[in-house]
């Protein structure tokens, strides 16, 4: 049973310094455990799973920077699925790895250029594909970098390899 209140939910601003509080499940050793919301000392606000004190599973954090992660976690580091919203406006989709892009991504810039790479601990390598913003046409990136035009025919078979189906579309949504 969710016993958090609908107030937990939303972002608030950044906490005074050492101000933590949590409202959630506690197991029987009173570590958060299950669903909760966490103001962090350092001014993250955390809403979703825990297990033993770590964010773990699905749950959403805003950090004072103003950036925002929504996705999964694994002993209190973002891990698995996820989608970032970094200050800037640019938007990651794809894996994490202890709190790394590790894996297949789509990075969405605001200018809207889509990049779909692969990530080792937070950097490009191999091939990739960058669409632009109208995504009628793409370059072949090695290690991030621009090498050369390609067909869009190439471009989404490449992306394909990497396990996304189709041309990234929009920016997705927070």
């Amino acid at each position: 049973q969710d016993n958090i209140p609908k107030s937990a939910y939303r972002p608030i601003l950044p906490n005074s310094a050492n101000d933590e509080s949590y409202v959630g499940q506690r197991n029987s050793l009173g570590q958060r455990y299950g669903k909760g919301a966490m103001n962090y000392s350092n001014g993250c606000r955390y809403v979703g799973q825990f297990l033993h004190d770590k964010r773990h599973g699905f749950g959403k954090c805003w950090y004072p920077n103003g950036c925002i992660y929504v996705g999964y976690w694994v002993n209190g580091k973002r891990d698995g699925l996820g989608k970032m919203l970094y200050l800037s406006g640019d938007i990651y989709e794809g894996e994490w790895m202890g709190d790394q892009r590790h894996g297949v991504g789509v990075y969405y810039c605001t200018d809207g250029v889509a990049e779909v790479c692969r990530y080792d601990r937070h950097d490009v390598v191999g091939e990739g594909v960058q669409f632009s913003p109208c995504r009628s046409m793409a370059n072949r990136l090695v290690d991030g970098r621009c090498v050369s035009r390609m067909s869009l025919e190439k471009a989404l078979g490449l992306c394909a390899l990497m396990g996304i189906k189709s041309v990234p579309t929009r920016m997705p949504q927070f």
